[in-house]
């Protein structure tokens, strides 16, 4: 299975994001950040392919804008 993501998947905290016995690509599009978050799993999946996105401000609740980071070509961006 391939997705193929429109938009950045900017994950929140307590998530997991399991490909165990499906064969998940994500590829060929945005691809996943990790920012300031805490207990996050990832398990199984094949990244690549991601296309390079610039910085931005983003909404992270309907009180908090704050900037998003460069996500460069290798398919997470993580930061603490």
């Amino acid at each position: 299975m391939v997705i193929t993501l429109k938009q950045e998947l900017i994950m929140s905290n307590f998530k997991t994001i399991d490909g165990h016995d499906a064969n998940v690509h994500i590829a060929y599009g945005d691809c996943i950040t990790i920012q300031f978050i805490a207990n996050v799993i990832i398990h199984d999946l094949y990244i690549h392919h991601c296309k390079q996105n610039n910085n931005a401000i983003v909404c992270s609740s309907p009180s908090y804008y704050g900037c998003k980071t460069l996500v460069d070509d290798d398919g997470i961006s993580v930061e603490f």
